[in-house]
């Protein structure tokens, strides 16, 4: 179920799920993602190597 998940958190349940289903292939993938590959690239990299939290952040 989706209700009450973040966005971040279904975008990446979406990616991820898309990606098995086309067992690796990222072109299918953005494909059926409606992205260029290299968007796809930089959502897989944020999703699978998150940005360190901001240490100036308040």
């Amino acid at each position: 179920m989706l209700v009450g998940n973040s966005l971040e958190a279904v975008e990446r349940r979406l990616v991820l799920r898309t990606l098995r289903r086309f067992k690796g292939d990222f072109r299918r993938t953005a494909l059926a993602l409606g992205v260029s590959n290299e968007e796809f690239c930089r959502k897989l990299s944020a999703i699978l190597v998150p940005a360190p939290s901001d240490p100036f952040a308040i």
